[in-house]
Formats: C-alpha cells, sequence, structure tokens
C-alpha cells in the first residue's frame, strides 16, 4: 500500500514531467495542429523504426569496409609499436655512445697530457744529452795524444762537459764541490 505521502510525492512528479512536456515545441505544436498524440507518437515511433532499419542496412552495406578499416588500424597500430620499441632501442644505444664519447674525451684529455709532459721531458732531455756529448775529435785527441799532453790541459776540457749539468737550472747539485 503506498501512503498517502508517497502518493502525493508520484503525483508531483508525474505533473512535473507533464509540465516539462507541454512546454516542448514539438508537443506545443502537435497540441496546437489538433494531432491525436496517440497517433502522432505512433508516426515518430514508425519513423523511428524506419531510420534505425536504414541504418543497419548501411552497417551491413559497409561491414566490409568497416571490417578492413579495423584491421588497417590493428596493422598500424603492430607498425606504431615496433617502431617506438626501434626508437627506445635507439635512444638507449644513443645514451651508450654518449657515454662512449665522454670516456674517450677524457682519455683524451690525459693522452694530451702525458704527450706534454713528454715533449716537454724529451726537450729537456735532448739538451742535456747535447751538452754531454764529447765530441768525437776531442775523444780521438784524449785518445792519441794521451801520452803526450799534460793532464791540466785535458782536464779544463773535460771539466767544461762536467760542470754542464750543475749549471742547468732544475739540476740538484751536490752539497760540497769537490
Amino acid at each position: 500500500m503506498l501512503s498517502l505521502s508517497s502518493e502525493d510525492y508520484f503525483l508531483e512528479e508525474a505533473d512535473s514531467h507533464i509540465q516539462e512536456n507541454l512546454e516542448d515545441s514539438v508537443v506545443k505544436e502537435a497540441l496546437r495542429s489538433g494531432v491525436d498524440l496517440r497517433e502522432y507518437s505512433a508516426q515518430v515511433e514508425g519513423e523511428l523504426r524506419e531510420v534505425e532499419n536504414g541504418s543497419i542496412q548501411d552497417y551491413i552495406r559497409e561491414s566490409g569496409n568497416i571490417a578492413s578499416l579495423h584491421n588497417q588500424i590493428v596493422h598500424c597500430d603492430q607498425i606504431l609499436e615496433r617502431m617506438e620499441k626501434m626508437l627506445l632501442s635507439f635512444q638507449s644505444d644513443l645514451g651508450s655512445i654518449s657515454t662512449e664519447i665522454v670516456a674517450l674525451q677524457q682519455q683524451s684529455v690525459q693522452m694530451n697530457l702525458r704527450l706534454r709532459n713528454r715533449q716537454a721531458v724529451k726537450g729537456e732531455l735532448s739538451q742535456f744529452v747535447t751538452d754531454m756529448v764529447i765530441p768525437e775529435a776531442m775523444i780521438r785527441y784524449f785518445a792519441i795524444f794521451s801520452c803526450q799532453c799534460s793532464g791540466l790541459n785535458k782536464n779544463s776540457l773535460f771539466q767544461h762537459h762536467l760542470r754542464i749539468p750543475r749549471d742547468r737550472p732544475g739540476v740538484r747539485r751536490p752539497a760540497a764541490e769537490p
């Protein structure tokens, strides 16, 4: 059983729906022209069925195209998925290459520093060896005339070559000179 309050609620709700429908422009036009709403409703339902049947027939006619379009979309999706994987792999490879380039740059800087150090040492050593070399003429002189010459003359020439390392900057000198 319905209580009086629930009946009032339903009546108010029904009244609200009736008011909304009466304000609808199509319903207003039908009431003005004196059309029977039942006939009009049946006519609208018939028209809707015709449109629905037409839509179904269109769908059936186009079903082959729709299936083909679906297959093309699936195929395109698969291609895009493979491209995404390739691009992710390429991005990873670029990251590895970038890391290798940084390592090679560090090695290059280290090798360049070593090269400059070696060239500096080579220049110093080359000059030192040039200064220390006893000319061949002096060696012959000592060999041929060693018996004939006094020790002082040979000694002064030899002392010149012995002083060269001590006169160079950066060469450590002994605490006491002989």
